[in-house]
């Protein structure tokens, strides 16, 4: 780990009222005491202000500079963090001055990474401060704070100490006993222990659907073909006209998003060139378009009306079909529409709402308050369930087979350690902290 005192831009960039400079290392209060020209001596959460000088002794602005002293700060070394007008001109002079008395910019993610890397906090809550900053929606937010202040942290922990006590026994058993009288209880609470984590590890690895939809949010996909009313019915689902409409068939040639929330689940609603044997160059590529769309969709809304007919996708993706201009004409008695429209007066639109967000709530169902955030934890607690659910049949193979069990339950409980970042390699850390902004 590098020893360099780290500097960044801590808020976004732009003009503003106010933007933060952050130091983080041993270093921290000497480029400060030049910065500001003072030998102002720092103590623990002092909160001052003081001038920032540039080149040539020259006053540039008055600034607050606040101080975290190790362990207490977010890095866990000595952070200043200084508080000067939101100038570019100015944010850019003291990163220049401080780069000039020795200070680094920090690599993406470096603040987290130390914190990690100090004893601050674990991967997984390292890994929650990425994902709160890109949070989409508020119930995400809210999510990831759980995840932050400890909460799969210490589900994991529990998980890994019941192994750890099974281990022990286990060990114990087979090194140390000679008294194989208890053998049949040992090997019935170990199994119990077995089947509830089991459970546990099930439950998680089931979370990771929700939380990959908090993150990425559900793509939802308005199709079918021309002259349906596709266009109309986006802009009456988002009350605004956000689709050229028209007449004509084709008037849509390319795909239009518009992002949103939905049962605290983020959306992109999309809306698609209608389906026909192409007329252009361009309807061509349209079409396209639309299939590959088709192709990424989460759920489809699959229009059709009088005139027009119902696609079949043939796919296991989820599909509302809507029968739309009501206004007009009635679907027949076999028609497959599981609810009808009329875009253009905006009957109807209400209860598609609420088709839209029954589906995009059972997507995303998990029954779990605490879900897990990345392939990285999947991938680590898939390891552990493999592990658990080999420990078990070891376990049922009766007394002969304890070491095998015992094998298995340490790699079990490895996974776990790794899913913790108690045992992680550098690779994986450029992974986890490359994806944040610089300032963090």
């Amino acid at each position: 780990m590098s020893t360099d005192t780290i500097v960044a831009l801590a808020t976004p960039g732009g003009r503003s009222s106010i933007s933060v400079v952050r130091l983080s290392g041993s270093k921290s209060i000497f480029f400060a005491q030049k910065l500001s020209g003072s030998k102002y001596e720092f103590y623990k959460r002092c909160v001052v202000v003081l001038p920032v000088y540039i080149k040539n002794s020259e006053k540039i602005d008055d600034a607050v500079y606040i101080f975290f002293k190790s362990p207490a700060s977010y890095t866990g070394e000595d952070v200043i963090e200084i508080c000067c007008h939101g100038n570019p001109v100015i944010v850019g002079s003291v990163l220049d001055r401080l780069c000039h008395f020795g200070a680094r910019v920090a690599d993406p993610g470096e603040y987290t990474k130390r914190a990690f890397i100090n004893g601050k906090m674990d991967l997984v809550q390292a890994e929650s401060v990425g994902l709160l900053i890109s949070a989409r929606s508020k119930d995400a937010a809210k999510h990831q704070s759980r995840n932050l202040s400890g909460g799969l942290s210490k589900t994991i922990s529990l998980i890994r100490d019941d192994l750890l006590v099974s281990l022990s026994s286990l060990e114990y058993e087979f090194d140390i006993s000679e008294d194989d009288s208890g053998i049949g209880g040992l090997l019935n609470k170990s199994l119990k222990v077995m089947n509830n984590n089991i459970l546990l590890v099930k439950d998680l690895l089931r979370s990771y659907v929700r939380s990959k939809a908090y993150q990425q949010g559900v793509r939802v996909v308005i199709c079918g073909q021309t002259n349906a009313g596709k266009s109309t019915l986006m802009n009456a689902l988002l009350d605004s006209n956000r689709s050229i409409t028209s007449d004509t068939a084709g008037t849509t040639r390319d795909t239009i998003t518009s992002d949103l929330v939905v049962g605290g689940v983020p959306i992109t609603l999309v809306d698609t060139a209608g389906l026909r044997d192409p007329q252009t160059p361009i309807e061509k590529e349209g079409v396209a378009r639309t299939w590959k769309e088709i192709s990424r969709a989460d759920l489809i809304i699959s229009v059709h009306s009088g005139d027009t007919q119902p696609i079949d996708y043939n796919d296991n993706t989820e599909c509302l079909y809507v029968f739309n201009k009501v206004d007009i004409g009635s679907p027949g008695p076999g028609d497959c529409a599981s609810l009808s429209v009329s875009a253009l007066r905006g009957d109807g639109i209400d209860g598609l709402w609420k088709k839209i967000e029954d589906v995009v709530l059972s997507l995303s169902y998990t029954g779990s308050d605490i879900f897990i955030n990345t392939a990285r934890q999947k991938d680590s607690l898939r390891l552990c369930l493999d592990s658990m659910v080999r420990t078990k049949k070891a376990l049922k193979n009766g007394a002969h087979e304890l070491e095998l069990a015992a094998f298995e339950l340490r790699a079990a409980i490895n996974s776990l350690d790794s899913f913790l970042g108690k045992v992680t390699s550098e690779d994986i850390l450029e992974k986890v902290f490359t994806g944040f902004c610089v300032g963090k």
